[in-house]
Order: C-alpha cells, then structure tokens, then sequence
C-alpha cells in the first residue's frame, strides 16, 4: 500500500521516537494490560462480593501484550515479550525483554518505582519519566473496583473490573487474578494524555504466564548509576 506523504511522515516520526527510547517506551509500558479469553471457561457470579486483594509476596512471570493505539486518527500497534518481576510491597516493578513495533525488534528495560517515576533503559541510555496511571505493579485492586465472578479454569479465578480516572487517563480496566492475587490476564482500554504525544485512544491486551514466587535477582530492581536522578 502507497503511503501518502503525511502518513510516511508521521510513520517517521514514530520510528524516531522508537528509536531514541523515551516517548514511545513510555506509551507502551504505561498502558499495558489483556484481553480476557473467554473460551472454555465457567464465569460462576458471586453475590457475596469477596474483598478487594493485594499481593503480599515478590514474584515473577513471563507477559506477552499486543497494544493498539490510536493518535489523530491513525492506528499503530505494539508488542512486549518478557519477564516482568513485582514488588508489590514497596510498589515497584521491573520489565526486561524486547519490544516489537513496525517489524523493528530492541530489546528494553523498564523499572517504575513508588515514588511514580519510570525509567526507561535501552541501548546503554536510560530516561526518566514520570508514571501515568497506576499500574498492576502497584499490587493492589482498586477501591472502587467491581467484583464481575469467578473463573473456574482448572483452579479458581476472580474477576474484577475498574474505571481509572485521572489528570492524564480516563481507562477502564478488566483483570483476573489468582485467591493470592497474582494476575493472570487484564485488558484496559480508554484514552490518555500523553505530555509528549498528546491525546491517544488505546486497547491493551496482556497475559501472564510461568508465575514464580519470589524474583531470582532483585538487582533487577535497582536503578543504574547512569540514570538521571530527576524528571
């Protein structure tokens, strides 16, 4: 298909931000989360609404998210594959593996923190930004956050579902997670403010995979020294 010359610029643009880290490794980090296959399964409502969970232990698992982004009325799409390690006790999270975008393949590290920065580690650079929205590495459900029921799929799931609204976000957002809340699948869909991109539609499908309790390494966790200290 012939691109016209907008489209080839703004194709340009992307690929830059692709290729110098920050803007584009933010959008997709941020916004990550999946869509809930329903096949199969056994939705069992659950009138007694059980409390809302938060995840007591550090663990790991591998994620696979395809994300699709719309910005002036133009679709990208986006992928992540990695090994994604939580801290739910001191809200921070870290994320190595590579990402996919416009068939251009780099490998990438992200770490969020509690004090709401995100750092963004690629090709011996790394950016700090500041966090969007809450993230499933804070490691709790939200407090206005619905019970939708249980899953049976060979053990038990719970189901939930949240409006996130903010300053720069305005998301809805449906995951599933184990009795000790460990996620399983989330899925967000809605609109962000980016500060550098602007305003941008977004559906964001993620899936959890090879849990683990504990995290092999917790120097995943640290901040390199070559980091800046400040937004």
């Amino acid at each position: 298909q012939t691109l016209t010359q907008t489209d080839q610029e703004r194709r340009e643009i992307c690929l830059k931000h692709f290729e110098t880290s920050s803007k584009r490794l933010n959008m997709m980090y941020t916004t990550s989360v999946l869509v809930l296959l329903v096949a199969c399964t056994v939705v069992a409502p659950d009138p007694l609404n059980p409390p809302k969970c938060c995840a007591k232990e550090l663990f790991q698992a591998d994620i696979q998210l395809t994300q699709g982004v719309m910005i002036d009325g133009q679709g990208m799409a986006h992928f992540l594959d990695g090994r994604w390690s939580f801290d739910p006790r001191n809200k921070t999270n870290a994320f190595v593996g590579k990402m996919t975008m416009y068939g251009q393949e780099k490998q990438v590290k992200f770490i969020q923190t509690a004090a709401k920065k995100q750092y963004n580690i690629l090709d011996g650079a790394c950016q700090v930004i500041p966090k969007l929205y809450p993230t499933v590495g804070d490691g709790c459900i939200p407090d206005n956050a619905i019970f939708k029921g249980q899953e049976i799929l060979g053990r038990d799931f719970v189901v939930w579902t949240a409006h996130l609204l903010g300053d720069r976000y305005n998301l809805v957002f449906e995951v599933t997670v184990t009795p000790d809340c460990v996620p399983v699948t989330m899925t967000i869909t809605g609109e962000i403010n980016n500060p550098v991109l602007g305003k941008m539609g977004l559906a964001t499908t993620m899936r959890f995979s090879s849990f683990q309790e504990g995290v092999e390494d917790l120097s995943v966790f640290d901040i390199p020294d070559f980091c800046p200290k400040e937004l």
